[in-house]
């Protein structure tokens, strides 16, 4: 990678700022890339659809997993890059960003099409839906969902006198159906 350092790729990948127009065209393709994938795998649950295009949406899935794991390799690879952690070896930086939040839904957004090739012609339908989690790497690129983990932090004590009303509720109109 001639010209391009761990920080100017962490620089890249992390959410742009506006002023960096590399990083924005970043953001906004693999942006549009989750999208187009959360439409794939809603298009593709069509048995038709599925039939008849099946090749055209593996193709898809075998470029979108191509293009996420390789970012998800730039991620580990550009973390030691990160400010917030520079007191920290090389190694124990990696293992941070592998074992947090939005490393753990990078590689739960490609394992899905990965682990059919380590375990075979296993049914693995049911991975299918873990495909699904690609949408919350949207949170790369958008402060969306920090804001969102943040109000509910604030509001915590509202949400849970909420879900003790909705418990009692679900509770007495299970009984109600039950006698009836």
């Amino acid at each position: 990678m001639s010209g391009l350092n761990k920080k100017r790729v962490l620089e890249i990948l992390s959410r742009s700022n506006g002023d960096d127009k590399v990083s924005m065209y970043c953001d906004r393709a693999l942006s549009t890339l989750i999208l187009l994938n959360l439409l794939a795998v809603s298009l593709e649950s069509i048995d038709q659809l599925s039939t008849q295009y099946g090749f055209l949406f593996w193709a898809f899935e075998l470029f979108s997993v191509t293009i996420f794991g390789c970012e998800y390799i730039l991620r580990i690879w550009s973390s030691d890059a990160n400010i917030d952690r520079k007191t920290e070896s090389s190694a124990k930086s990696r293992f941070g960003y592998i074992f947090s939040f939005t490393g753990l839904i990078d590689l739960i957004a490609i394992l899905p099409s990965i682990l059919p090739l380590f375990l075979g012609q296993m049914d693995l339908r049911w991975l299918r839906v873990l495909r699904l989690v690609r949408l919350l790497k949207i949170s790369h690129y958008s402060t969306a969902l920090e804001d969102l983990i943040s109000a509910i932090r604030e509001e915590r004590n509202a949400f849970g006198a909420a879900l003790y009303l909705f418990c009692i509720a679900l509770f007495v109109s299970s009984a109600l159906m039950y006698v009836v």
